[in-house]
């Protein structure tokens, strides 16, 4: 037969050469590391070649293991992976005590040869010979009945054999560094809890710490997996007699304690007895304390749960008191109520699913289970994407690469569903559910709901739609157990990919979900809250009726939900760019245009849409969608419409610097919104707005000042705050261009204020552009930086971010860049800029184009590159000399500042002289205050060769 031999690399090799040489003698071949190790060939793969060497199916494998404090240690102790790698391919292990040491426990159930007294081999040949006996009948003919009192423990114990649960997830074991910290911390705290509770959602690989524990370290002393359905390792009583065996195992002197016992009377009373008399008793004092901490494992204690009771958990919370104070018990679940309620005195240790650390295990897992032979860009997309789909859960992660293993999944088609992960969830569905008539008519109407719902669906909205009460409700809840968690009374899958396999019949079989039905429950109750006031509408309906009347092609329904006023499901669509309401508007138009007989609706959700793209600065198709609203809206009844569609053209025009046709625009839809009856006061404010933005631009600042005073009083009319914020912008705009500063100052900080109480964050995004910029005026001023401008931009561009708003998202940036270079932050400035450039629509916004140039030239300027600084300002001046937009102004201004500066420290101050007076003429053309911070500016720059101007 082929025989492995395992051993430390210790003084007690001699004996695994003295077994080589008797068992070749005998015939036998082995596998001896010291003679088959080949130069070039590593270690791991070496002794992975020799166990399938063993394993080969056409022979008798064996694997000795000679057993060491040093060969066995943990968690280092490289014969432990030998033993994992040999259990996995089901080879027959037979342990050799050589000097004592706790066998590793994963071996615990297997007999083992005691020749602790044969060592040294050399002194000790006699004894050796009857020894080498017993090991011949154990290899040859599977006698492994070497110790009378093991013997006898192992027949009435009878200890569960976990071998696999191990073995399957030490090869891929990564990371948990976190969680493993803990578990030192709380286990060297004399203090700490008695219990370690991990608690988490499936999947989420609590079994594989639980395996690791017991594998690796040295503190765990025995272990216990549960399995639902197996009656053995979900009995209290086979656990406790499994764990007393173990700690037998690790213990000589509990296992002296046990052998006096009468275990054949033992074994047969009650959980609680045999706890107490097989464990508590046996370890009381006087009893030799570990020198190190000591804990009891326990895996996955939720599937030892029995119609609706889990015994186990139970037994722990009333019993585990009574341990010896220095053994502890580490346990695994999910948080399931059989379980969260007999120990809801333990604060659990949560694995959520979200957090960095554990995406960064499962980034890890991922990386180093994808196949060779992707280049480095392959192998960086496959990782995020997996990583990104998994949603934190291990097991999603550990199918996929499965099913890429298999060549069941391509790498170019992550998206598809990993089959492997169906027969998972039917295992747990058949463990939940296992009356499949009452799965249909208790849990499937909910589990409907759930996979519907667009959000977490809150209980109460369920209650409502089933129509039932509170209590049975929540015991329908509690048995859904964490494949549908309940957090903060709403409910949720706990992945993605449940829904995936819910919704496809063929998968999921008797347990297939009709998501149209869910659906259907929902809409039925939010209409049923619609009849009375909107405003009372639960924070649910308001944002996902519509996409689940979408969803059904209810389209009547959605026309009249979406188009009333009251609802402002548009405003709210296009202000927070919302995807879906996008899709929403687009679908409803497609519909319609069927219809053919509601142009003006037609007409109305056109211009929306035309929004929508404006504000993400996808100009061309917001001009096609505004001139289609034009074109279908009429001059009267549709005057609201043609207004707001000419209100956005103008501001296209004005992204254009065509400001002489925004105002046009403007006026004309000024006149249609105020001539007439009902007067359309807030899309009246709108274009008053639109026109003082075109005044300042003109440097007309007192009649900016004026029209945005007019749009104010118009907007207050209706209530539209949107408007009203807008206009005092441009005012506290227009006080921070002509140096009143507090005065802006104050209006900006009342506005931001506004909009923190409405939820307007488009326009706080554009406070604090203005408001950065003047804190950013005020530090040059007084040469200095200004960090909390910074912040202001900062801010301005995550509130652009989450509304989608472009032009404040692109002029954030290029304050952030332009500070950054204030700074002397050369690589971040360039890192902004950069942004920049491949965010800027061509033929678009001139004046952030230029900013962008400036940018540029200023960080040749700035890292020394005086040449290319020059021929960037050179080509700013050129270009724009004849400027009447202040804003392209005001970036002239500084680029002959800068150029000026260049100059001067080339030694040619006549020529910079100049220079710099045409731009403090242009700075004048702009206000008083910006001549003072150009003369500032020069002044800084005239200190020092590579500062820029500000």
């Amino acid at each position: 037969m082929r025989i492995f031999i395992s051993y430390g690399h210790d003084e007690h090799q001699e004996l695994a050469v003295q077994f080589k040489h008797d068992l070749e003698a005998r015939g036998h071949h082995v596998w001896f590391d010291k003679e088959q190790l080949k130069p070039g060939v590593t270690y791991e793969r070496y002794i992975e070649e020799g166990l399938n060497w063993c394993a080969d199916p056409a022979e008798q494998g064996r694997v000795i293991l000679l057993m060491t404090p040093h060969s066995v240690r943990r968690p280092d102790g490289f014969c432990l992976n030998e033993i994992a790698a040999a259990t996995n391919r089901r080879l027959t292990i037979v342990p050799v005590m050589v000097v004592w040491c706790e066998p590793p426990l994963s071996i615990c159930r297997i007999q083992w040869l005691d020749m602790r007294d044969c060592v040294p081999v050399a002194g000790h040949q006699q004894r050796y010979q009857l020894k080498f006996q017993r090991l011949l009948k154990a290899l040859e003919q599977g006698e492994l009945d070497f110790e009378a009192t093991q013997t006898a423990l192992l027949g009435l114990l009878s200890p569960l054999d976990f071998g696999t649960e191990i073995s399957r997830h030490i090869p891929r074991f990564v990371g948990r560094s976190w969680i493993l910290g803990a578990i030192n911390l709380w286990l060297n705290d004399a203090a700490a809890s008695r219990v370690f509770w991990i608690s988490g959602g499936p999947g989420t690989g609590k079994s594989a710490i639980a395996a690791y524990l017991c594998h690796s370290r040295p503190d765990a002393v025995a272990y216990h997996f549960c399995r639902y359905g197996h009656d053995d390792k979900s009995d209290p009583r086979r656990c406790i007699m499994s764990l007393a065996y173990q700690l037998a195992s690790q213990f000589p002197e509990y296992q002296l304690r046990l052998a006096a016992i009468e275990l054949r009377v033992e074994i047969t009373k009650s959980a609680a007895t045999l706890f107490d008399n097989l464990i508590v008793q046996p370890l009381a004092p006087p009893f030799s304390v570990p020198d190190h901490p000591a804990a009891i494992v326990i895996d996955a204690l939720d599937e030892a749960t029995h119609s609706g009771k889990n015994e186990l958990a139970e037994f722990i919370s009333r019993e585990f008191d009574t341990f010896p104070p220095w053994l502890r018990l580490i346990i695994t679940s999910r948080p399931t109520p059989e379980v969260r309620e007999p120990l809801q005195g333990l604060t659990p240790f949560y694995i959520n699913t979200d957090s960095a650390e554990n995406l960064q295990d499962i980034s890890v897992y991922v990386q180093n289970s994808l196949p060779s032979g992707l280049d480095a860009q392959q192998r960086s997309q496959a990782v995020q994407e997996i990583v990104n789909k998994s949603e934190g859960v291990f097991l999603y992660a550990e199918r996929v690469l499965e099913e890429i293993q298999h060549g069941r999944l391509n790498l170019n088609a992550l998206q598809a569903f990993p089959q492997g992960l169906g027969g998972t969830y039917f295992q747990f569905f058949s463990r939940q559910f296992p009356n499949l008539q009452e799965y249909e008519n208790r849990y499937r109407p909910i589990i409907e709901m759930i996979i519907a719902a667009r959000a977490p669906l809150p209980v109460k909205l369920a209650q409502q739609a089933l129509q039932c009460d509170e209590y049975p409700l929540q015991a329908v809840i509690k048995s859904l157990g964490s494949l549908f968690p309940n957090k903060a009374d709403q409910l949720s899958p706990f992945h993605q990919s449940i829904i995936d396999w819910l919704s496809d019949p063929q998968c999921a079989g008797s347990y297939f979900v009709n998501s149209a039905s869910g659906h259907q429950r929902i809409i039925d109750v939010c209409l049923q809250e619609s009849e009375e006031e909107y405003h009372c509408l639960s924070s649910y309906c308001v944002d996902h009726l519509p996409t689940h009347l979408l969803e059904l092609k209810r389209w009547e329904q959605l026309v009249t939900v979406v188009t009333s006023p009251k609802t402002r499901y548009v405003a709210k669509w296009v202000d927070n760019g919302d995807d879906k309401g996008l899709a929403c508007l687009i679908a409803l138009v497609s519909y319609l245009e069927e219809r053919g007989d509601r142009n003006v609706t037609l007409a109305g959700l056109a211009s929306q849409i035309g929004r929508f793209y404006s504000l993400r600065g996808k100009y061309d198709d917001a001009r096609a969608w505004l001139e289609r609203a034009v074109k279908l809206s009429g001059w009267w009844r549709g005057r609201r419409v043609c207004a707001v569609a000419l209100h956005e053209l103008g501001s296209l025009y004005l992204y254009q610097g065509e400001t002489r046709c925004a105002m046009k625009l403007y006026r004309r839809a000024l006149r249609l919104c105020s001539w007439g009856v009902p007067a359309f006061h807030d899309e009246a404010a709108a274009n008053l707005v639109g026109m003082a933005t075109v005044a300042r631009a003109a440097r007309k600042y007192g009649r900016t000042v004026r029209l945005a005073r007019r749009a104010m009083n118009e907007s207050r009319l209706v209530k539209d705050l949107h408007h009203e914020i807008a206009a005092q912008r441009l005012i506290a705009a227009v006080y921070t261009t002509v140096g009143r500063y507090p005065e802006a100052e104050v209006r900006l900080e009342e506005a931001i204020a506004l909009c923190d109480q409405s939820d307007e964050h488009i326009e706080k995004g554009r406070l604090l552009l203005v408001l950065g910029s003047l804190r950013y005026k005020q530090a040059t001023l007084r040469d200095r930086l200004a960090p909390d401008a910074k912040e202001c931009f900062q801010r301005a561009s995550s509130e652009a971010k989450q509304t989608h708003d472009l032009y404040t998202l692109l002029e954030a940036k290029l304050g952030l860049g332009l500070y950054a270079l204030a700074e002397g932050a050369t690589d971040e400035a360039q890192e902004w800029l950069t942004q920049l450039q491949r965010a800027v629509p061509k033929r678009q916004h001139p004046e952030l184009q230029l900013g962008l140039e400036l940018g540029l030239a200023g960080l040749a300027h700035q890292r020394g590159h005086m040449d290319s600084a020059a021929v960037g300002y050179q080509r700013i001046i050129d270009h724009n000399r004849d400027v009447t937009n202040i804003f392209s102004a005001a970036w002239v201004c500084r680029a002959m500042v800068g150029l000026g500066a260049i100059k001067w420290h080339l030694g040619k101050k006549n020529e910079a002289e100049e220079i710099w007076r045409e731009a403090m003429g242009m700075a004048g053309m702009i206000s008083t205050a910006n001549r003072n911070i150009a003369r500032q500016s020069i002044k800084i720059c005239k200190s020092d060769p590579r500062l820029i101007p500000r």
